[in-house]
């Protein structure tokens, strides 16, 4: 059955596309039943899509499972009512199963199906039902589903919902590629940090007072290492092999390299150079640069200090 849908998968995909689009709003009436009423609802029932009954019993579960998540993340024994109202997680696990649910239906009606092999596969796989690498057996596999008040046929029936939905998204996706700029500006979504310093006060505490200049300055002088920054960097290579000598580069080469960089690729650098005769030098070589380097963060003019101090016989008069 597959194969009719990859040979026509261009306007599939537009079909399918629209399909998850109403699903994402959680307004697909035309597969839910929620009228309670003989030929809808069970009492224990919260839905129905098709002719698959969403339970109570599993709504409970979807529930506490995304609660305790909420208590992991946030390290919490108890989660406080107005913490739980504006997760609004009664309403989030009702679309998560609800979704689930529909997007199984459809793929089903189009032919996606789950084979026995495939079932058993994903199971067996899956690290909780694993021991030394292997499956645990039947038996303890029935065993641990028992424990978590889970039915083997419920559980299984889960785990077909979920392959389903993954050969829905590999249908939607196949064929489907990320231009450099797109998989760029991923990544960069993905890799941006952010910094935030931050002090904490509560505004009724705080009495307010005057506080004179001489004040303020005697404290900012007691606590001036709080408010200094020292350098920093950030350096991310890439170690490559590679061998200088068997590069070869011609004069027009480099010419040519230059007159093609536009603005932003030039750069225009100065030093001033310390020279180290031999390793009894570095110490006062080392002392020397430090002191230079206090006078240009001071505001000294850096050319007279490379006329000054720098050892290059080549660019020390041009100020570095």
């Amino acid at each position: 059955m597959l194969h009719l849908f990859r040979r026509g998968k261009s306007g599939l995909k537009w079909t399918l596309w629209v399909v998850i689009a109403a699903l994402s709003g959680g307004m697909v009436l035309l597969f839910v039943d929620t009228r309670g009423v003989a030929g809808g609802l069970g009492s224990r029932d919260i839905a129905l899509v098709g002719e698959q009954r969403i339970s109570a019993v599993e709504y409970r579960r979807t529930y506490n499972s995304m609660l305790e998540y909420y208590r992991q993340q946030f390290n919490m024994t108890q989660v406080d009512s107005s913490f739980l109202s504006q997760l609004n997680l009664g309403r989030r696990a009702y679309d998560e199963l609800l979704t689930m649910y529909v997007i199984a239906h459809e793929a089903e009606s189009m032919g996606i199906q789950v084979t026995p092999e495939e079932l058993v596969e994903s199971i067996s796989n899956r690290p909780g039902f694993q021991e030394n690498g292997r499956f645990i057996g039947a038996q303890r596999y029935r065993q641990i589903l028992t424990a978590n008040n889970l039915s083997v046929v419920d559980f299984e029936n889960s785990i077909r919902r979920e392959i389903v939905r993954e050969k829905l998204i590999q249908i939607l996706t196949d064929g489907i590629h990320a231009t450099a700029e797109e998989v760029r500006r991923q990544f960069d979504l993905q890799a941006r940090e952010t910094k935030i310093r931050y002090i904490l006060f509560d505004p009724e505490k705080m009495v307010p007072s005057r506080v004179s200049n001489e004040d303020l300055q005697k404290y900012f002088e007691e606590k001036r290492a709080n408010y200094q920054t020292p350098e920093q960097r950030k350096i991310e290579y890439l170690q490559l092999p590679f061998d200088s000598e068997a590069v070869e580069l011609t004069e027009e080469q480099i010419q040519s390299r230059m007159a093609s960089m536009d603005d932003k690729e030039a750069v225009q650098a100065s030093h001033i150079l310390i020279r180290i005769e031999n390793d009894e030098d570095e110490p006062e070589a080392r002392q020397k640069t430090e002191e230079i380097l206090s006078q240009l963060r001071a505001g000294a003019d850096f050319e007279r200090l490379a006329q000054k101090h720098s050892q290059d016989p080549t660019n020390a008069d041009k100020g570095g």
